[in-house]
């Protein structure tokens, strides 16, 4: 093998060799990163993202058992089959980001749907080089006319601020997203914070959409109070609460 020169090496491939190497890479340095084991580390193997997957998927199954609703209870082996299908497919998740070679990235939560086009407007959009990424307009599924009042003025907002969250459709060039070194491990905002940082590296785009996103939060909670606690958590985090007390205030947790 020829020798190669390198103006950093990065021993490691957990999250901060993997920041460290992209954000080296970003500057035009000439970088290698070198990983015994598998790139990712502890954090997507073993330790914070499988963790909070289990926790997700652990509530999920206890609010199942303690609906009114249904009659259900998990058995010990049940419970060891649960724990096992996340892990797999964090594994597998893991994997394919990690093999993810395409041009441009989106980012759509489960309980959103595309529309048909969408895939044109964001190729029509990042045809024009200044553009880094965006989102999309939104439309809530449920059928109330507060709803529509809802999605004016959240539109409004994302095209005024340049906030971007994850119901919206968040898309961006994948050559971007490593230079900013992906998203922030936080208890929450992660969207708003990646869409702000997105702004101070390029310009983004409010694509016409609509991206169509479930009402069920809303429904459940009430649209007033729900909209009070967006609210509210959106202030708190311009005023730089710790994001704990955002987390728990919005959660109610």
């Amino acid at each position: 093998m020829p020798d190669k020169k390198f103006d950093i090496i990065v021993i490691g491939g957990g999250a901060a060799g993997l920041v460290a190497a992209v954000a080296a890479g970003a500057f035009g340095a000439k970088t290698a990163l070198i990983e015994k084991e598998k790139l990712g580390g502890e954090c997507s193997w073993t330790g914070c993202i499988p963790s909070k997957t289990l926790l997700a998927a652990a509530e999920t199954a206890h609010k199942i058992q303690q609906s009114p609703w249904l009659e259900c209870s998990f058995s010990k082996e049940s419970k060891n089959l649960l724990e096992s299908s996340v892990m797999e497919h964090v594994r597998s998740t893991v994997v394919s980001a990690a093999k993810a070679k395409g041009d441009v990235i989106l980012f759509l939560h489960a309980d959103s749907l595309l529309t048909a086009g969408m895939f044109e407007q964001i190729e029509l959009c990042l045809k024009q080089n200044e553009y880094i990424g965006g989102a999309f307009k939104m439309k809530l599924s449920g059928e109330q006319i507060f709803y529509r009042i809802l999605e004016a003025g959240g539109d409004l907002y994302c095209r005024l601020t340049k906030t971007y969250f994850g119901d919206r459709g968040i898309f961006i060039r994948t050559s971007a997203f490593r230079q900013m070194g992906g998203f922030k491990e936080l208890p929450i905002m992660t969207d708003v914070e990646f869409s702000r940082r997105m702004v101070s590296i390029g310009k983004t785009a409010f694509l016409p959409g609509p991206i169509i996103s479930s009402s069920r939060k809303f429904d459940d909670e009430g649209p007033l109070h729900t909209l009070y606690k967006i609210f509210w958590a959106l202030v708190a985090y311009r005023l730089g609460y710790p994001l704990e007390i955002i987390r728990e205030k919005y959660y109610g947790r």
